[in-house]
């Protein structure tokens, strides 16, 4: 092997392994938001729970993991009181005139239609309820046509894994 060739493989090689280090970087950084994102959406769902009047006092008990191509766009949660579960919570982004939303719908289970509890926008970075926003969503102008429309998305989704 001449002076040439290992140069040559030494560049190669820093060169994979610089790559190789950046793509190991980025999976970590990815796995470590993951969790975070997953808890953000969590608290939503809770907040939203609890600002609603038909769901009382649930909570989210745990996460419902689905093989779906909307796994990205949505989240599927158990959710009950204190350890015993009553139903189940989606938060779907919903696409409406204003943008996307993230909507919150429930069941009791999968043969029942989803409820629309409210969207992810009905708080503000402090956790309050924002008036009337949660009933309407007229701010957000979302159409009863729209809430419908996702409301069979996650019924869909429901039927997809619970059954």
């Amino acid at each position: 092997m001449t002076k040439e060739d290992k140069q040559i493989i030494h560049r190669y090689g820093s060169f994979s392994l610089i790559l190789l280090v950046m793509f190991f970087s980025l999976f970590i950084f990815v796995k470590l938001d993951r969790s975070v994102w997953n808890r953000g959406l969590e608290t939503v769902v809770n907040q939203v729970l609890a600002a609603n009047d038909n769901t009382g006092d649930l909570t989210v008990l745990g996460t419902v993991p689905f093989p779906s191509t909307m796994a990205s766009s949505a989240a599927m949660y158990l959710v009950g009181k204190n350890t015993v579960v009553e139903g189940y919570a989606i938060i779907v982004r919903m696409t409406g005139p204003s943008g996307p939303v993230s909507g919150v719908f429930y069941t009791k289970n999968s043969q029942q239609p989803p409820v629309f509890l409210g969207t992810a926008d009905t708080f503000s970075r402090t956790g309050n309820r924002r008036i009337n926003r949660i009933v309407t969503c007229n701010n957000l102008q979302l159409t009863t046509a729209q809430i419908s429309f996702w409301s069979d998305k996650a019924a869909a989704l429901f039927r997809e894994v619970l059954e």
